[in-house]
């Protein structure tokens, strides 16, 4: 398999602010979204190379999409023991909060 370019979910994310992570969240929730054609991409993702943010937003999303079946891909079933963020993580500079998931898991939106 070719190796992906161009995919915010290895880069280097310190000194990301809201912005950054919002269009983190929407990308992840566009290739979840959109599984059926791009399972290439989610079977070949690697949670050793990613932080802990991005796995988090990865949990609420497939939570959230009701597309738990994928904790059980191999290279997905250790997001099943996700915990909460312990600082906070916003998406947006003045978060209002939408879905308990994302509040549940300490990331403001």
């Amino acid at each position: 398999m070719k190796e992906l370019y161009n995919v915010p979910y290895y880069e280097d994310q310190s000194n990301w602010g809201p912005d950054d992570f919002y269009y983190l969240n929407r990308y992840l929730a566009r290739l979840f979204l959109h599984a059926d054609r791009r399972t290439d991409e989610i079977k070949s993702l690697d949670l050793s190379r990613m932080t802990r943010e991005t796995k988090v937003l990865i949990y609420i999303i497939l939570l959230f999409q009701k597309k738990d079946s994928f904790f059980e891909f191999e290279n997905l079933s250790d997001l099943k023991d996700t915990q909460p963020l312990e600082t906070r993580l916003d998406l947006v500079n003045k978060p209002k909060g939408v879905h308990e998931l994302y509040t549940q898991f300490n990331v403001g939106w």
